[in-house]
């Protein structure tokens, strides 16, 4: 079973749906069990309702334990016998009690009636001090003009330091409305098929061929080249290489997703996959206009060809992705020792890399 390691959600190959990105997936092992229910009938043979002899010393794991601590259901009370007490005593405690009643109810009325007391003579001397307080201050008019003008002088006050972040928003619903009003085209091609999930998003299909007919880009971020760009740049870097090319694009990979509130997002994409014997890089493409979304080099059994090969793209096209002095193959070596996962960002693109043993993947987005 193959999982997303960013929001852990089941995923089949190496696009996730809910991230909208390509990822490495984590294999787990098959009858894995993640935020399901542990079945007694599918999965009767586990540790946990079969323990194995290892578990043989721990008792509360051992069939009949239940039993053996609560019986077979039926509880037993017993009863403790009542002693007699004399009349006379019994007639003693309860003329105490009835008198203590008596003496906490007289001694809460007496507080109530000293509390209403105190209460009172506070609201006296606050309604003797409201003339002079009036006549200090000019009077309601007065007050009621200083209440205006603080409220005048508080909204400038918002309307001039959230102006940048007020421009914005209007910027962003333009362009929000752009969008959707721009997905009108696909109304000219048919679509493959429609899902619907159980969150209520609705999921519309369409062949790559229709897509690659279109002028209009997909919603997702565009880095400043295309396919072609891609390949005169390898070609500059990598002679001597012997890499194969092919592309692929599957029936879920051009789509347009709508929630339940009408919101809309567009993905096209294709993957071009280039192979060498040491490595290999996938592009991810906009099927309409070539346009690329993203690039990984990875390697399954990462030797000094490959990150010979990391260092000579990143000395040619990225050079200041690593801020220090050391080169991306000395980076993702030191990584693999460290934490195995990290993301570095500037004003043009991100980088994120992910080391685990022998896998060793370095991809490459636009800002968003």
């Amino acid at each position: 079973m193959k999982i997303c390691p960013i929001c852990e959600g089941k995923i089949d190959g190496r696009w996730c749906k809910s991230c909208f990105r390509f990822v490495t997936p984590w294999e787990l092992p098959k009858g894995t069990h993640i935020n399901e229910r542990h079945s007694q009938v599918y999965d009767k043979n586990c540790e946990y309702h079969n323990p194995t002899i290892k578990y043989d010393k721990q008792e509360y794991m051992t069939p009949g334990y239940e039993n053996k601590i609560y019986g077979n259901g039926k509880r037993t009370t017993q009863v403790r016998p009542q002693t007699q007490q004399r009349p006379q005593q019994q007639y003693t405690r309860t003329n105490t009690q009835n008198n203590q009643k008596k003496n906490n109810g007289g001694a809460k009325t007496v507080r109530v009636i000293i509390a209403v007391y105190v209460i009172l003579m506070i609201l006296g001397v606050l309604f003797s001090l409201v003339p002079i307080i009036l006549e200090e201050v000019g009077g309601f008019e007065a007050i009621q003009e200083y209440v205006i003008e603080m409220f005048e002088d508080e909204e400038e006050d918002v309307e001039v330091d959230d102006k940048e972040e007020y421009d914005w928003y209007m910027d962003w619903e333009k362009e929000e409305e752009s969008e959707e009003s721009d997905h009108e085209f696909l109304s000219a091609i048919e679509p493959l098929y429609t899902e619907k999930t159980e969150y209520g998003e609705v999921y519309t299909y369409y062949d790559a061929s229709d897509i690659q007919g279109l002028e209009y880009s997909c919603d997702d971020t565009h880095m400043d080249m295309n396919i072609d760009d891609f390949m005169d740049m390898m070609s500059k870097v990598f002679t001597g290489y012997d890499i194969t090319i092919e592309g692929y694009v599957g029936e879920d990979s051009n789509y347009k997703v709508t929630s339940e509130s009408g919101w809309e997002y567009v993905r096209f994409d294709t993957i071009y996959h280039a192979e060498c014997e040491e490595f290999y890089i996938d592009i991810s493409v906009d099927t309409a206009t070539g346009d690329i979304h993203f690039y990984e080099f990875g390697s399954y059994n990462a030797t000094e060809e490959f990150y010979k090969a990391v260092d000579l793209w990143f000395e040619a096209y990225l050079p200041d992705a690593v801020t220090t002095e050391d080169s991306m193959s000395a980076y993702l070596k030191q990584l693999g020792e460290n934490t195995g996962y990290e993301v570095t960002e500037s004003d043009e693109y991100e980088i994120s890399c992910f080391v685990m043993d022998e896998y060793v993947s370095v991809s490459v987005f636009p800002t968003y």
